[in-house]
């Protein structure tokens, strides 16, 4: 799993540093999209009047960073999200954020689901380019809906509640509706469980309400 995780991430790496502008280059851009569902929860620039105000989906793989979670779920889990517009980007590039996704898994009797909500601040860089690098960090709340068997003890848990969640972000946008993105989520322990996990997402900006 980790040399997956190295791999992606050196490669996420090498795309917002290769796209990064000039500083002859840099325009100023103003509006924007934002995740705001499972990440993927991630910025996107908005090139032009027609992709303004679009929502969108986002899907990926979520690697819990815990060896007793990984035992009692295995190495990844599924996450999917829902992206929606945000406010207008400040001229710096910089703009409000809003996340919110769902983490569940489902293996050997076990059973998560995970229902975060966070805010915070993003920055896009490369103003002019196609492809914007940005990061993002947030912080908030999430929901906990649990029943798991504790590898160490064999002693069944199960649980509902809210925990506090906060998270490191960086991505790429692609274009103008699509985008990729690494995120470090960090969780509360809830009865010695430890959710704190990297996701890798994709998100595509693609309809209207």
């Amino acid at each position: 799993m980790k040399s997956i995780l190295i791999t992606a991430l050196a490669a996420l790496a090498t795309l917002v540093y290769a796209d990064a502008p000039d500083s002859g280059d840099a325009k100023p851009a103003y509006g924007g999209m934002v995740e705001a569902g499972k990440p993927l929860v991630a910025p996107m620039a908005q090139w032009g009047g027609r992709d303004q105000n679009l929502f969108g989906a986002s899907v990926g793989w979520y690697f819990p960073t815990s060896g007793k979670m990984r035992s009692a779920l295995g190495n990844n889990f599924f996450d999917v999200g829902l992206s929606a517009p945000f406010a207008q980007m400040k001229p710096d590039g910089t703009q409000t954020s809003s996340s919110f996704g769902i983490i569940t898994a489902n293996k050997n009797g076990n059973r998560l689901f995970i229902l975060p909500a966070t805010f915070g601040v993003m920055k896009v860089m490369g103003q002019g380019r196609e492809n914007k690098p940005y990061v993002a960090a947030r912080a908030g709340l999430a929901y906990y809906d649990y029943r798991i068997t504790d590898p160490s003890t064999l002693v069944r848990k199960s649980g509902n509640r809210i925990g506090y969640t906060g998270n490191l972000e960086a991505g790429v946008v692609l274009n103008q509706n699509l985008r990729v993105a690494a995120r470090y989520n960090w969780f509360s322990k809830a009865d010695g469980f430890d959710f704190t996990g990297i996701e890798l997402k994709l998100a595509y900006q693609f309809f209207r309400l």
